[in-house]
C-alpha cells in the first residue's frame, strides 16, 4: 500500500457530486418573488437592451435566454473574473442557452477558467454545490436532485 492509497481512502465517493447539474429554473425564480425578465435584461448587451427597448418583458424567459447566449455571451466581458461566483456560473448557464452543466464543469470555471492572480477562488466541488443548492436570488436549480 502506497501513501496515495491511503490518502484516497480518505477522500468521500460521493457520487451525487458528480451527477449534480443545474440550470437557471424560471418556476424557482417566482417562487423567490423574483423577475427573470428583469434579471436577464440586466446581462444583455446595449445593443440588445435598445433593439428591445420597452417590450423586454413581453418576451418569454426562455426566448431571452437563446438571445442571450446567441449575442451577448458571445461578447468580451460577458463574463469577467471580478464578478462574485453564484453571478459567473448563471452567465455560463445563460452561455450555454440554459441546457443543464454539471458541477465539476462549473467548479472549473469558478476555480480555473475565471480564476485570475487578484481574483483566486479555491472552494471545493461540495462548497460550490452547498452555494448553489441555498441560492435566493438566480433561481438555480440542480436537476439531477429534482429527478430523485
Amino acid at each position: 500500500m502506497t501513501a496515495m492509497d491511503g490518502l484516497r481512502d480518505q477522500v468521500p465517493d460521493d457520487s451525487s457530486e458528480t451527477t449534480a447539474a443545474y440550470v437557471i429554473d424560471p418556476e424557482r425564480s417566482k417562487d423567490l418573488r423574483r423577475s427573470l425578465a428583469a434579471i436577464l435584461l440586466e446581462r444583455r448587451c446595449p445593443e440588445c437592451r435598445e433593439r428591445l427597448g420597452d417590450k423586454w418583458a413581453e418576451i418569454p424567459e426562455a426566448t431571452q435566454t437563446k438571445e442571450i447566449s446567441q449575442c451577448c455571451a458571445t461578447k468580451s466581458g460577458f463574463i469577467r473574473p471580478n464578478m462574485p461566483m453564484q453571478e459567473i456560473v448563471f452567465r455560463e448557464l445563460l452561455a450555454a442557452g440554459n441546457q443543464p452543466i454539471g458541477l465539476d464543469q462549473l467548479h472549473f470555471s469558478v476555480t480555473d477558467k475565471w480564476y485570475t492572480p487578484t481574483n483566486p477562488r479555491n472552494i471545493s466541488a461540495s462548497s460550490l454545490r452547498k452555494v448553489l443548492d441555498n441560492d435566493l436570488y438566480y433561481g438555480l436549480v440542480d436537476i439531477s436532485a429534482a429527478e430523485k
